[in-house]
Parts: structure tokens; C-alpha cells; sequence
């Protein structure tokens, strides 16, 4: 295993077995890229600081109870963690409510969640350590748990996710019996915070990134629902299995076409098409139809994603998205509306028209999108083309001029908007021009 020469000194310093385990040894096994290097050793924090003292290595704790800290050296940073044997209330909390360093790899190795993540390297005698058979089920292509599965999520339920998430990026299998242990314990689920699945769920819709697995995302999502996590972290998503939609459109019922919106669907995106049709359960069930399930979706796609303590700018963004999807569904809009559309959503209409390219291949090719979504970006390339203003500060006029003009403060602002609409209705770019909207505008005021 090619490591650099500071993780050999820092070996040499400590002065005892120390050893690279988890997602780095698994992926120099596997033939996966490489991802951060894990520590582990018998030694305690307060033994690692003290070796360390006085050396070119900086030590900042991490959780000096459980035994985790990092360790800093030039440009490379390494977590560590001491052998230990955690305890759990078996209630699904992450936390464990007391541990117990220890000396044993092989005690250390029974606390981890996947065998495939029980693997340790030992730095000193290029060796590497396999206690619970992680390198056959790597092997095999499958997902294990060390100990028995029921055990394994009672202690921690964040390890659902983590299969889910594991298994999608490697494109591996989960073991028979602990896929039946996650489905058993998936309640627990319940005890982890929405700030770890909201983690979790971000990287399941990247997951195809990872290690370029194709599709690994869209599987994700469907492994999610084997397990039966999705009823936990988006109920409102679960309601749409089974409801119909119009065959000359569409080839599958709600469910089924979300979830291909999301295969289809560019990294930046995934998180609007995962939730673009999530108003429509409520709608068809309260009245039958999916009218306006652009409006609702937008209210609750806002509401899963402050559950889920989103930063507000990305829920602004989603629900946004969610709430224009629909625009120009049937092509009648006028070339001066989609103008004014493009304008009024200039921050998201890229990532609209990336949306709706998806959102048509997730229908199964029935229903041709290809004019809608032509017309839009049609527009919105001849703006930028031309030139064209999409907001006020874009205007080659400015509150400077009406003050010259002695137009009060109060009329200001609406002149500038009126000015900014008749700009964009009629791609009006220059100054002179558009000084003479402006003025056009001063003079209905005086009327």
C-alpha cells in the first residue's frame, strides 16, 4: 500500500502498532479511489498528544471520550481513534453511552459497523489484518454486518443509512440476513439527527460520483425504500406509489416517476427532482386531480426541507424550482411571457431547464417535453445574446438620472421597474434607449 513518508514517521514516533482501517484499506482493496486515511491504535489521546509533543505534528480532540482526534502534519490530515469497545443504550442513538479503550484489534474490529470497514493496515509491517472476513465479502461484492444486524442498528440506526449509502457507491450487494435486520430495526431511524440524514440523503443522490458507478444514485433511492427509510425521511414521497398518471404521457405511476426524474437528473439538480412532483399525492387524494400540485409541492418540498435543516438558500432554491416547473406546460406563452419569466427567474432558470430535460426522460419518453423546453432555453440564450437587462442594476439607466430629472423618491422605484419590463418585453439595450423609456415613463407620471 502506497503510503506518504509523514504517515510512516508518525508511526516511527508512537513507538506502537499503528494502522490505517475503514474506507481507505476497503478501497485499496476494491480498487476504489483513494478517500481520507483512519487511524487506529491501542494507544490513548492523551498518550498520542504526548508522543507527539514537540514534534511536527499538531493534534487538535475531536471527542477525547470516545478516544478520536486529528492529527496535522504539513498538508495531510489523519483521523484517529483508540481501540475500543463502545456500549449502547440499543435504542439507535449514534452516540455511545460509554466506552472502554482497549488493546485488542480484535475487540476494536467487533465494534465497527461492516466487515468490508473492519479491515486494518499495519503501517510498520505492510500488513494487512482481515479479523471478520471483510476482504471475502469484497471479494463477493457484498455488504456484511460484523456481529449479528438486529445488534448492529439497535446500537447505531445511522448505520441504515450507511448501508444504503455504501452499497449504492460500490454498487455491492446487501447480505440477505442484514438487509432483513435493517428492515426489522428500521424504526430506529427516528433517533438520528435530521442534520446526519440530511448528510446521508445528500450523498445517496451523488452516490454515482463516488466511485462512478453508474445509476448508483437512482439505486440508492430505490434501496432506501426496500429498507423502508424513505416512510421515515420523506413520508410525503411514499404516498405517491401507486397513483396513476395519463399513459399518453406518462409510464409510470408518481412514485416510480420521481425517482427516474432523479436517474436522470444532472448532480445540481437531484435534490428539486427528488421533490418537483411531491405535491401531487395531496393533490390527486383531496380532489382527484394533480392541478396545481406545482403551488403545493412548493409549500411542502419547503416544509421536507426545513425538517431536514437545509441551508435557506438551497431550500429558497428547491422549492423555487418546484413551484415554476410547470410553466409553459401546454406552449402557449407568449414570446414577451417567457421574456418576463426568463427575467424574473434568471438565478435558477439553468438549472430549470436541466429540471425539465430530466423530468422528460423520467416520464419513459412518452411525452415529448423537447419544444417546452426549447422554447425556454431558446429565450433565454437570445437574451443573454442580445445583451438584454434581467434586473434593475442591469439597466444603462439608474436612480442617478431621475434625480437629475427631479423625479421624487418615492416614484423612483416603480419607473426603474416599469422601465426594467418594457427593456426586457422589447430587448431595448442601449443607454439612449432606454433613456428614452424612462422618460416615456416620467411622462405618464406627469399626466
Amino acid at each position: 500500500m502506497n503510503i506518504s513518508q509523514a504517515l510512516k514517521q508518525l508511526n516511527l514516533i508512537l513507538g506502537e502498532p499503528l494502522y490505517i482501517v475503514g474506507g481507505f484499506v476497503r478501497n485499496f482493496i476494491a480498487g476504489f479511489g483513494q478517500t481520507d486515511i483512519d487511524l487506529a491504535s491501542s494507544l490513548t489521546p492523551s498518550e498520542i498528544i504526548h508522543r507527539l509533543k514537540s514534534t511536527k505534528f499538531k493534534i487538535r480532540p475531536i471527542n477525547p471520550r470516545i478516544g478520536t482526534l486529528k492529527i496535522y502534519t504539513d498538508d495531510e490530515c489523519f483521523e484517529y481513534t483508540t481501540f475500543r469497545i463502545d456500549n449502547y443504550p440499543n435504542t439507535g442513538e449514534h452516540e455511545p453511552t460509554s466506552v472502554k479503550f482497549t488493546t485488542s484489534l480484535d475487540e476494536d474490529a467487533q465494534r465497527r459497523d461492516f466487515t468490508l470497514n473492519a479491515i486494518y493496515y499495519d503501517i510498520k509491517n505492510d500488513k494487512i489484518i482481515d479479523p471478520v472476513s471483510g476482504i471475502q465479502d469484497i471479494n463477493n461484492r457484498i455488504i456484511r454486518t460484523v456481529r449479528e444486524p438486529q445488534v448492529t442498528f439497535e446500537e447505531d440506526a445511522l448505520r441504515l443509512l450507511r448501508l444504503v449509502r455504501i452499497a449504492a457507491q460500490t454498487g455491492y450487494d446487501i447480505d440477505s440476513t442484514t438487509l432483513i435486520g435493517a428492515k426489522d430495526k428500521v424504526a430506529l431511524i427516528e433517533s438520528i439527527t435530521k442534520e446526519r440524514i440530511r448528510c446521508e440523503l445528500e450523498s445517496m443522490l451523488v452516490a454515482d460520483t463516488k466511485y462512478g458507478i453508474d445509476k448508483a444514485h437512482y439505486r440508492a433511492l430505490l434501496l432506501a425504500d426496500q429498507v423502508g427509510l424513505l416512510d421515515y425521511i420523506i413520508p410525503d414521497l411514499v404516498l405517491a406509489k401507486g397513483l396513476p398518471q395519463p399513459r399518453e404521457y406518462h409510464e409510470y405511476d408518481v412514485f416510480n416517476h420521481i425517482l427516474h426524474t432523479v436517474e436522470f437528473a444532472t448532480p445540481k439538480v437531484r435534490l428539486a427532482a427528488l421533490l418537483h412532483d411531491i405535491g401531487k399525492p395531496s393533490r390527486y387524494l383531496n380532489t382527484g386531480k394533480y392541478s396545481k400540485h406545482d403551488v403545493e409541492g412548493a409549500q411542502i418540498a419547503r416544509r421536507i426541507l426545513n425538517e431536514l435543516k437545509y441551508p435557506q438558500e438551497t431550500i429558497n432554491r428547491v422549492s423555487n424550482l418546484v413551484s415554476v416547473h410547470m410553466f409553459d406546460s401546454r406552449e402557449t406563452a407568449s414570446v414577451t411571457e417567457l421574456r418576463l419569466f426568463v427575467s424574473k427567474h434568471a438565478n435558477i432558470i439553468d438549472d430549470l431547464i436541466e429540471l425539465e430535460k430530466a423530468d422528460a426522460l423520467g416520464s419513459g419518453n412518452k411525452r415529448n417535453f423537447d419544444r417546452r423546453i426549447q422554447r425556454l432555453s431558446t429565450i433565454r440564450d437570445e437574451m443573454i445574446k442580445n445583451g438584454s437587462p434581467f434586473k434593475i442594476s442591469d439597466l444603462l439607466v439608474s436612480g442617478r438620472e431621475l434625480i437629475e430629472l427631479n423625479i421624487p423618491e418615492k416614484f423612483r422605484g416603480t419607473i426603474l421597474k416599469e422601465t426594467l419590463k418594457e427593456c426586457i418585453e422589447k430587448q431595448i439595450v442601449e443607454r439612449d434607449a432606454q433613456i428614452e423609456v424612462v422618460k416615456s415613463k416620467i411622462a405618464l407620471l406627469d399626466a
